[in-house]
Protein backbone atom coordinates (compact mmCIF):
# COMPACT_ATOMS: atom_id res chain seq x y z
CA UNK A 1 0.00 0.00 0.00
CA UNK A 2 3.03 2.24 -0.35
CA UNK A 3 2.12 3.60 -3.66
CA UNK A 4 -1.81 4.60 -2.37
CA UNK A 5 -0.45 8.33 -2.34
CA UNK A 6 0.84 8.14 -5.53
CA UNK A 7 -2.87 6.52 -6.79
CA UNK A 8 -4.54 9.29 -5.04
CA UNK A 9 -2.57 12.07 -6.70
CA UNK A 10 -3.20 10.48 -10.06
CA UNK A 11 -6.93 9.96 -9.88
CA UNK A 12 -7.41 13.78 -8.22
CA UNK A 13 -5.12 14.65 -11.33
CA UNK A 14 -7.37 13.49 -13.56
CA UNK A 15 -10.37 14.91 -12.15
CA UNK A 16 -9.16 18.06 -12.70
CA UNK A 17 -8.06 18.13 -16.15
CA UNK A 18 -11.85 16.23 -16.56
CA UNK A 19 -13.23 19.56 -15.51
CA UNK A 20 -11.06 22.37 -16.12
CA UNK A 21 -12.03 22.94 -19.81
CA UNK A 22 -12.02 26.30 -22.13
CA UNK A 23 -13.77 29.00 -21.42
CA UNK A 24 -13.18 32.81 -20.53
CA UNK A 25 -11.66 32.67 -16.92
CA UNK A 26 -10.24 35.23 -14.58
CA UNK A 27 -6.63 35.33 -13.11
CA UNK A 28 -4.11 32.87 -12.33
CA UNK A 29 -4.32 29.91 -10.08
CA UNK A 30 -3.32 29.64 -6.35
CA UNK A 31 -1.32 27.63 -4.73
CA UNK A 32 -1.55 26.59 -0.84
CA UNK A 33 0.48 24.98 1.59
CA UNK A 34 -0.86 24.34 5.83
CA UNK A 35 1.33 23.04 8.71
CA UNK A 36 -0.79 22.64 11.89
CA UNK A 37 1.24 20.76 15.06
CA UNK A 38 1.08 21.43 18.87
CA UNK A 39 4.21 21.51 19.60
CA UNK A 40 3.75 25.55 20.02
CA UNK A 41 1.69 24.66 23.16
CA UNK A 42 4.31 21.78 24.30
CA UNK A 43 2.02 18.69 24.36
CA UNK A 44 2.07 15.87 21.79
CA UNK A 45 -1.85 14.52 22.00
CA UNK A 46 -4.78 14.59 20.16
CA UNK A 47 -4.97 16.11 16.91
CA UNK A 48 -1.21 16.08 17.19
CA UNK A 49 -0.34 17.48 13.61
CA UNK A 50 -1.69 17.88 10.12
CA UNK A 51 -0.42 19.22 6.72
CA UNK A 52 -1.98 19.81 3.23
CA UNK A 53 -0.92 21.17 -0.12
CA UNK A 54 -3.71 22.43 -2.20
CA UNK A 55 -4.17 23.67 -5.57
CA UNK A 56 -7.10 26.49 -6.83
CA UNK A 57 -8.00 26.72 -10.54
CA UNK A 58 -8.14 30.28 -12.11
CA UNK A 59 -11.61 31.55 -12.20
CA UNK A 60 -13.92 29.59 -15.08
CA UNK A 61 -16.86 30.95 -16.42
CA UNK A 62 -17.03 34.10 -15.11
CA UNK A 63 -20.21 36.26 -14.78
CA UNK A 64 -21.22 37.41 -18.12
CA UNK A 65 -19.16 34.57 -20.09
CA UNK A 66 -21.73 32.24 -22.33
CA UNK A 67 -19.36 29.33 -23.31
CA UNK A 68 -20.28 25.99 -22.23
CA UNK A 69 -17.02 24.87 -20.39
CA UNK A 70 -17.79 21.85 -17.38
CA UNK A 71 -17.70 24.64 -14.83
CA UNK A 72 -20.44 26.90 -16.22
CA UNK A 73 -22.96 24.32 -16.27
CA UNK A 74 -22.54 24.32 -12.32
CA UNK A 75 -24.91 27.04 -12.71
CA UNK A 76 -27.53 25.31 -13.33
CA UNK A 77 -26.60 22.78 -9.83
CA UNK A 78 -28.56 22.94 -6.88
CA UNK A 79 -27.02 25.00 -3.91
CA UNK A 80 -23.77 25.78 -6.03
CA UNK A 81 -26.01 27.36 -9.09
CA UNK A 82 -25.91 30.85 -9.47
CA UNK A 83 -25.96 33.64 -12.45
CA UNK A 84 -23.10 36.20 -10.26
CA UNK A 85 -20.67 33.52 -9.06
CA UNK A 86 -17.52 32.77 -11.13
CA UNK A 87 -16.20 29.05 -10.66
CA UNK A 88 -13.06 27.46 -9.63
CA UNK A 89 -12.15 23.93 -8.99
CA UNK A 90 -9.15 22.82 -6.37
CA UNK A 91 -7.78 19.62 -5.74
CA UNK A 92 -5.37 19.04 -2.18
CA UNK A 93 -3.65 15.97 -0.70
CA UNK A 94 -2.98 16.11 3.33
CA UNK A 95 -2.56 13.98 6.63
CA UNK A 96 -3.51 14.22 9.53
CA UNK A 97 -2.72 12.62 13.15
CA UNK A 98 -4.01 11.75 16.11
CA UNK A 99 -3.02 10.16 19.47
CA UNK A 100 -3.76 9.54 22.78
CA UNK A 101 -2.15 11.92 25.66
CA UNK A 102 0.17 9.50 26.67
CA UNK A 103 2.39 8.15 23.88
CA UNK A 104 5.35 6.89 25.97
CA UNK A 105 3.58 3.44 26.90
CA UNK A 106 3.05 0.44 24.26
CA UNK A 107 -0.31 -0.53 26.72
CA UNK A 108 -3.92 0.41 25.57
CA UNK A 109 -5.42 3.47 26.87
CA UNK A 110 -9.13 2.27 27.18
CA UNK A 111 -9.74 6.18 28.86
CA UNK A 112 -7.94 7.96 26.15
CA UNK A 113 -8.41 8.53 22.01
CA UNK A 114 -7.19 6.16 20.01
CA UNK A 115 -4.36 6.40 18.05
CA UNK A 116 -5.12 7.17 14.41
CA UNK A 117 -3.93 8.51 10.58
CA UNK A 118 -5.71 10.14 7.49
CA UNK A 119 -4.46 10.38 4.66
CA UNK A 120 -6.04 11.79 1.54
CA UNK A 121 -7.38 13.65 -1.49
CA UNK A 122 -9.30 16.33 -2.10
CA UNK A 123 -11.46 17.65 -5.16
CA UNK A 124 -13.40 21.11 -4.36
CA UNK A 125 -15.85 22.87 -6.92
CA UNK A 126 -16.49 26.30 -5.58
CA UNK A 127 -18.56 29.23 -6.50
CA UNK A 128 -17.88 32.71 -5.29
CA UNK A 129 -18.04 36.91 -6.17
CA UNK A 130 -16.43 39.32 -3.62
CA UNK A 131 -19.50 38.99 -1.04
CA UNK A 132 -20.23 34.62 -1.15
CA UNK A 133 -18.54 31.72 -1.57
CA UNK A 134 -20.22 28.20 -1.92
CA UNK A 135 -18.22 25.17 -2.20
CA UNK A 136 -18.93 21.25 -2.70
CA UNK A 137 -16.01 19.24 -1.68
CA UNK A 138 -15.13 15.24 -2.13
CA UNK A 139 -12.33 13.23 -0.39
CA UNK A 140 -11.05 10.26 -0.32
CA UNK A 141 -8.50 8.88 1.44
CA UNK A 142 -6.72 6.03 4.10
CA UNK A 143 -7.16 5.36 7.79
CA UNK A 144 -5.12 2.67 9.61
CA UNK A 145 -1.85 1.47 8.66
CA UNK A 146 -2.39 2.32 5.16
CA UNK A 147 -2.77 6.39 6.03
CA UNK A 148 1.41 5.74 6.47
CA UNK A 149 0.66 8.43 9.65
CA UNK A 150 2.38 5.72 11.85
CA UNK A 151 5.87 6.05 10.11
CA UNK A 152 5.06 10.12 9.74
CA UNK A 153 5.06 10.74 13.40
CA UNK A 154 7.99 7.58 14.21
CA UNK A 155 10.26 9.49 11.89
CA UNK A 156 9.92 12.93 12.85
CA UNK A 157 9.97 12.53 16.27
CA UNK A 158 13.33 10.35 15.96
CA UNK A 159 14.22 13.43 13.27
CA UNK A 160 14.00 15.84 15.83
CA UNK A 161 15.36 13.93 19.42
CA UNK A 162 11.71 13.77 20.43
CA UNK A 163 10.05 11.13 22.61
CA UNK A 164 9.50 8.01 20.39
CA UNK A 165 5.57 7.00 19.74
CA UNK A 166 5.26 3.13 21.23
CA UNK A 167 1.69 2.35 21.49
CA UNK A 168 0.74 2.82 17.17
CA UNK A 169 0.01 -0.74 17.87
CA UNK A 170 -3.47 -0.03 18.97
CA UNK A 171 -4.32 2.48 16.11
CA UNK A 172 -7.45 2.04 14.03
CA UNK A 173 -7.63 -0.94 11.49
CA UNK A 174 -7.26 -0.08 7.54
CA UNK A 175 -9.99 1.66 5.50
CA UNK A 176 -10.90 3.84 3.04
CA UNK A 177 -12.92 6.63 4.25
CA UNK A 178 -15.45 8.75 1.91
CA UNK A 179 -15.87 12.54 3.12
CA UNK A 180 -18.61 14.68 1.14
CA UNK A 181 -18.56 18.64 2.37
CA UNK A 182 -20.68 21.48 1.34
CA UNK A 183 -21.00 24.80 2.88
CA UNK A 184 -20.31 28.58 2.21
CA UNK A 185 -19.31 32.00 3.41
CA UNK A 186 -20.65 35.29 3.52
CA UNK A 187 -18.21 38.42 3.11
CA UNK A 188 -19.18 42.06 4.81
CA UNK A 189 -16.67 44.63 4.64
CA UNK A 190 -15.59 48.34 5.95
CA UNK A 191 -13.10 50.68 5.32
CA UNK A 192 -11.99 53.34 8.13
CA UNK A 193 -11.08 55.41 5.96
CA UNK A 194 -9.36 58.24 8.99
CA UNK A 195 -7.59 54.82 9.87
CA UNK A 196 -5.96 53.48 7.10
CA UNK A 197 -7.34 50.14 7.85
CA UNK A 198 -10.54 48.08 7.14
CA UNK A 199 -12.44 45.66 8.76
CA UNK A 200 -14.65 42.25 7.22
CA UNK A 201 -16.80 39.98 9.31
CA UNK A 202 -16.78 36.68 7.65
CA UNK A 203 -19.62 34.26 8.90
CA UNK A 204 -19.67 30.00 7.41
CA UNK A 205 -22.04 26.93 7.67
CA UNK A 206 -20.47 23.64 6.72
CA UNK A 207 -22.24 20.20 6.32
CA UNK A 208 -20.14 16.77 6.46
CA UNK A 209 -21.52 13.51 5.62
CA UNK A 210 -19.12 10.18 5.17
CA UNK A 211 -17.99 7.60 7.10
CA UNK A 212 -15.09 9.65 8.31
CA UNK A 213 -17.43 12.40 9.87
CA UNK A 214 -20.48 13.58 9.67
CA UNK A 215 -20.97 17.08 11.62
CA UNK A 216 -22.49 20.57 11.21
CA UNK A 217 -20.47 23.57 11.18
CA UNK A 218 -21.13 26.93 11.79
CA UNK A 219 -19.18 30.41 12.94
CA UNK A 220 -17.17 33.14 11.56
CA UNK A 221 -13.53 35.12 11.37
CA UNK A 222 -13.07 38.79 11.94
CA UNK A 223 -10.29 40.66 10.45
CA UNK A 224 -9.21 43.79 11.16
CA UNK A 225 -6.01 45.29 9.23
CA UNK A 226 -4.55 47.49 6.15
CA UNK A 227 -5.26 46.02 2.28
CA UNK A 228 -7.40 43.09 4.07
CA UNK A 229 -6.74 40.07 1.51
CA UNK A 230 -10.13 40.20 -0.84
CA UNK A 231 -10.45 36.63 0.31
CA UNK A 232 -12.89 34.47 2.55
CA UNK A 233 -9.86 33.90 5.76
CA UNK A 234 -7.58 31.21 6.39
CA UNK A 235 -8.96 28.60 7.93
CA UNK A 236 -7.48 25.57 9.63
CA UNK A 237 -7.01 22.07 7.85
CA UNK A 238 -10.08 20.64 9.85
CA UNK A 239 -12.79 22.31 11.70
CA UNK A 240 -13.66 26.07 10.40
CA UNK A 241 -14.89 26.08 6.64
CA UNK A 242 -12.59 23.87 4.46
CA UNK A 243 -11.77 25.84 0.92
CA UNK A 244 -10.55 28.90 0.84
CA UNK A 245 -10.67 30.96 -1.99
CA UNK A 246 -8.46 33.93 -3.40
CA UNK A 247 -10.16 36.55 -4.93
CA UNK A 248 -8.34 40.06 -6.07
CA UNK A 249 -5.56 38.98 -8.25
CA UNK A 250 -4.28 42.31 -8.98
CA UNK A 251 -2.64 42.33 -5.33
CA UNK A 252 -0.15 40.26 -6.84
CA UNK A 253 1.71 43.27 -8.52
CA UNK A 254 1.22 44.96 -5.48
CA UNK A 255 4.74 45.10 -3.13
CA UNK A 256 3.58 47.60 -0.35
CA UNK A 257 3.30 45.11 2.83
CA UNK A 258 -0.22 44.38 3.43
CA UNK A 259 -1.22 43.21 7.19
CA UNK A 260 -4.59 41.98 9.36
CA UNK A 261 -5.33 40.38 13.08
CA UNK A 262 -8.17 37.52 12.60
CA UNK A 263 -10.01 36.10 15.72
CA UNK A 264 -12.74 33.52 14.96
CA UNK A 265 -15.33 30.96 16.27
CA UNK A 266 -16.51 27.43 15.60
CA UNK A 267 -19.46 25.83 17.13
CA UNK A 268 -19.44 21.97 15.69
CA UNK A 269 -21.88 19.58 16.12
CA UNK A 270 -21.13 16.21 15.89
CA UNK A 271 -22.81 12.66 15.33
CA UNK A 272 -20.18 10.39 13.83
CA UNK A 273 -16.29 11.06 14.10
CA UNK A 274 -14.50 7.44 13.46
CA UNK A 275 -11.11 9.12 15.24
CA UNK A 276 -12.95 8.38 17.79
CA UNK A 277 -16.06 6.05 17.30
CA UNK A 278 -13.76 3.67 15.75
CA UNK A 279 -13.69 1.93 12.86
CA UNK A 280 -17.11 1.21 10.72
CA UNK A 281 -16.95 -1.95 9.72
CA UNK A 282 -14.79 -3.95 12.58
CA UNK A 283 -14.25 -3.59 16.00
CA UNK A 284 -11.43 -1.25 17.06
CA UNK A 285 -10.11 0.97 20.14
CA UNK A 286 -13.16 3.80 20.69
CA UNK A 287 -14.22 6.66 23.34
CA UNK A 288 -17.19 8.20 24.05
CA UNK A 289 -17.12 11.30 22.21
CA UNK A 290 -18.75 15.36 22.98
CA UNK A 291 -21.46 16.16 20.41
CA UNK A 292 -20.93 19.40 21.07
CA UNK A 293 -16.96 21.24 20.90
CA UNK A 294 -16.17 24.70 20.44
CA UNK A 295 -12.89 25.46 18.05
CA UNK A 296 -11.64 29.24 18.32
CA UNK A 297 -8.41 30.78 17.55
CA UNK A 298 -6.31 34.24 16.86
CA UNK A 299 -3.57 35.15 14.61
CA UNK A 300 -2.42 37.48 12.16
CA UNK A 301 -1.73 37.58 8.26
CA UNK A 302 1.02 39.27 6.39
CA UNK A 303 1.10 39.89 2.38
CA UNK A 304 3.02 41.42 -0.36
CA UNK A 305 3.43 40.63 -4.46
CA UNK A 306 1.60 37.37 -4.96
CA UNK A 307 2.25 36.09 -1.32
CA UNK A 308 0.20 35.78 1.55
CA UNK A 309 1.40 33.90 4.81
CA UNK A 310 -0.97 33.71 8.33
CA UNK A 311 -0.25 32.13 11.55
CA UNK A 312 -3.09 31.02 14.15
CA UNK A 313 -3.20 29.74 17.92
CA UNK A 314 -6.16 27.58 17.61
CA UNK A 315 -7.84 25.94 20.56
CA UNK A 316 -10.63 23.07 20.73
CA UNK A 317 -12.73 22.20 23.73
CA UNK A 318 -12.78 18.39 24.77
CA UNK A 319 -14.03 15.98 21.99
CA UNK A 320 -14.47 12.93 23.98
CA UNK A 321 -16.01 12.53 27.73
CA UNK A 322 -12.44 11.09 29.56
CA UNK A 323 -10.70 14.05 27.86
CA UNK A 324 -7.98 16.15 30.23
CA UNK A 325 -8.16 19.60 29.09
CA UNK A 326 -8.93 21.47 25.88
CA UNK A 327 -6.19 20.98 22.65
CA UNK A 328 -4.15 23.74 21.44
CA UNK A 329 -2.12 24.00 18.26
CA UNK A 330 -0.50 26.55 15.83
CA UNK A 331 -2.01 26.52 12.39
CA UNK A 332 0.40 28.07 9.52
CA UNK A 333 -0.39 28.82 5.92
CA UNK A 334 1.26 29.83 2.84
CA UNK A 335 -0.42 30.73 -0.02
CA UNK A 336 1.47 32.74 -3.27
CA UNK A 337 -0.60 33.46 -6.41
CA UNK A 338 1.02 31.72 -9.86
CA UNK A 339 1.81 33.89 -12.37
Amino acid sequence: MRSCPRVLVTIFCVFAFCVSGAGATEGPGIFSFYLENDIVAQTDRYYTGGMRFSYLSPATCVPGSGDGSALCRLRQWPFLGHPDLAYQWGFDIGQQIFTPANIETAELQKDDRPYAGWTYGGFSLVGRNHHIMRFLKVELGLIGEWSGARSMQTRLHEAFGATRPEGWEHQLENEVGVSVLAGQKWRYHGDFPEHSSELDFIPHVTLQLGNVATRANAGFFLRWGRDLPRDFGSSPISGFAETNAPLDYAYRHNDRWRWHLFTGLNLRLQVHDIFLDGNTFRDSHRVEKEHTVVEGGIGYGFSKGPWKISYGRMFRTNEFTTQKGTETFGSLSVSRVLE
